[in-house]
């Protein structure tokens, strides 16, 4: 399992997951900002079918993607 708390992931471009891609496995997240990123599939968070994430107090905005926001 990751945990990422406190954080900000901004600005970034990526094939999937702009802001953070998972694949597999455990996410949790926390007080962190996902922000103005920008992908194919997942602009800012992209979680895998095997994959889980709690957010607890997270804020996703300004992000894009061409497929699966």
């Amino acid at each position: 399992a990751a945990r990422i708390e406190d954080s900000r992931l901004a600005g970034n471009t990526a094939g999937g997951g702009g802001g953070l891609f998972i694949a597999a496995g455990t996410l949790n997240l926390a007080r962190t900002e996902i922000s103005d990123n920008d992908a194919d599939a997942g602009g800012g968070l992209f979680v895998g079918p095997a994959a889980e994430a709690a957010v607890e107090r997270a804020t996703l905005a300004g992000n894009t993607a061409r497929q699966g926001g």
